[in-house]
């Protein structure tokens, strides 16, 4: 008899507009960086399981918003957006094999300010697609109803894309760990993938996702964006969010960012 095949489709929704207070430690800013800002947040997931044979997801996260430095430099619009997915070969076993994409880039321009002789000024450093990190890896994973899943990426392929080539050939020195003159990098290795996104009490949501990059002939890159929602009613919510990044080629210090953030919330 053959084995009866379901197919599970489940979609989530996730919209919020919030005020936030950003504190950095160890970035590659001055003392006066730190923020306040006016964001929204926008998350959607979709998940195609076919049982018992394969699982597809995806997981798309933007965030735009007005941004106020402290010290008056200037106010600006700053954009984030990953786009994550997924495809898992069900086995036997609660291992799987496992195909894992993560697209990381901005859309609109992102300046550098200095304030030089009493007068501001800025320098475009970053566009749309420029940079795009793109991490490719072929592997097993493993996934635990009630805490997240984890991809181990036996080949595992990192590209880092300038688009925009005016802004690569600017800079003398190296930019986005890309070399003057270039305006692309890539590397092969090996990955590993955490991700969770679970209600840990009533109106708590915790959110977690960490990739971890080696380079077979470089220090491991690392990429942590952990996440804690309150919600304190139906409408409003609070996040606690933590990201620590660190690639040896861009700066050799790990970066902390904490952001606060309090406002309104939609989910379906």
């Amino acid at each position: 008899m053959d084995t009866l095949q379901t197919c599970k489709v489940l979609q989530d929704f996730d919209y919020s507009i919030l005020i936030s207070n950003l504190l950095f430690l160890n970035w590659s800013h001055s003392k006066d960086a730190n923020q306040t800002g006016f964001l929204q947040t926008l998350k959607y997931r979709l998940d195609i399981t076919r049982l018992p044979v394969i699982k597809l997801s995806g997981n798309f996260q933007h965030s735009l918003g007005m941004v106020y430095y402290f010290d008056s430099i200037a106010k600006v619009q700053t954009d984030d957006d990953c786009l994550t997915i997924n495809a898992d070969l069900f086995l036997k076993t609660r291992v799987h094999l496992s195909f894992n994409a993560v697209l990381e880039t901005q859309i609109l321009n992102g300046y550098k300010y200095s304030n030089l002789n009493g007068s501001s000024d800025r320098t475009r450093i970053s566009a749309f697609l420029t940079p795009l990190l793109c991490t490719i890896s072929l592997g097993s994973s493993i996934e635990w109803k009630k805490l997240g899943s984890l991809n181990f990426g036996l080949s595992s392929l990192r590209i880092t894309w300038l688009r925009d080539h005016l802004i690569a050939q600017r800079y003398a020195e190296s930019l986005y760990g890309i070399p003057p003159g270039k305006n692309s990098k890539a590397g092969f290795g090996l990955s590993l993938h955490f991700m969770a996104d679970r209600e840990i009490i009533h109106n708590i949501q915790w959110s977690c996702d960490v990739l971890l990059f080696r380079n077979y002939k470089k220090p491991v890159d690392m990429t942590l964006k952990n996440i804690f929602s309150i919600r304190i009613s139906k409408r409003f919510k609070t996040n606690i969010q933590t990201r620590i990044l660190y690639e040896k080629q861009v700066v050799d210090h790990l970066r902390v960012e904490n952001l606060v953030s309090f406002g309104f919330y939609f989910h379906r």
